[in-house]
């Protein structure tokens, strides 16, 4: 199956280039010895067809980030930093491939991005809370808990919704880590300060994944938290 993702500002998807090497740029003296550029996260799991992502960095005190990519991946020669952080739009071959890329900046320490390019077939993954009901004793809920995987995408974000007499943030951000197998992108979100109006004794709060346009089938498509309060 082809993959056709689209542009997001931290995980996006555009078009083809060839591979660029690139020299360093100069930064300004103004890191603290020991830093370093960093991308976040510094392993990636594609699956084949995703022709292009982006992937979010962070280079201290740097005006530009350079770039050096292994054979059949590409990008741009250099990118702009701002407060201290980059985004590299990454392109990578149709079929299965590993490489490393390395980015530089005068002053600090190489940063790399390892990227595995997966074999082709619908990406699926799963959503789940950490469990599946919760009392609550206050109007304040205590920290909700839940994990999102992939078999190889990015993940994102997730997105969430309440009962009448609930109240808590849309969306809770999710922090990567690397699995394997068919869970090769693990993530855990915590959802803070979830209230519960005078009067509302129970209801459902709904975690879905934020904004993926279908590229990827999970297993539940959303997670369901029993809450009853006390």
């Amino acid at each position: 199956m082809t993959f056709e993702l689209s542009r997001r500002t931290v995980v996006g998807m555009a078009a083809w280039s060839v591979p660029v090497i690139a020299s360093a740029v100069a930064a300004p003296a103004l890191a603290a010895s020991g830093d370093t550029v960093a991308f976040a996260p510094s392993v990636v799991f594609a699956p084949s067809g995703a022709q292009e992502f982006t992937v979010a960095g962070t280079a201290p005190g740097a005006s530009r980030v350079a770039l050096v990519y292994p054979a059949g991946f590409g990008g741009p020669s250099e990118v702009d930093v701002t407060d201290g952080a980059f985004a590299l739009p990454l392109r990578c071959p149709v079929g299965s491939a590993s490489g490393v890329v390395t980015a530089t900046a005068a002053g600090l320490g190489a940063g790399s991005l390892v990227v595995t390019v997966q074999p082709g077939g619908q990406d699926t993954g799963s959503i789940t809370w950490t469990n599946d009901s919760v009392t609550g004793t206050s109007r304040t809920l205590p920290a909700l808990t839940g994990s999102i995987s992939t078999r190889g995408s990015f993940l994102p974000d997730v997105q969430l919704s309440y009962p009448a007499g609930f109240t808590g943030p849309a969306t809770a951000v999710v922090s990567w880590t690397s699995g394997s197998g068919t869970a090769a992108s693990i993530g855990t979100f915590s959802v803070r300060g979830v209230t519960v109006d005078a009067g509302a004794t129970s209801g459902t709060i709904v975690v879905s994944p934020a904004d993926f346009q279908g590229q990827v089938v999970y297993t539940p498509a959303a997670a369901t938290l029993a809450v009853t309060q006390v």
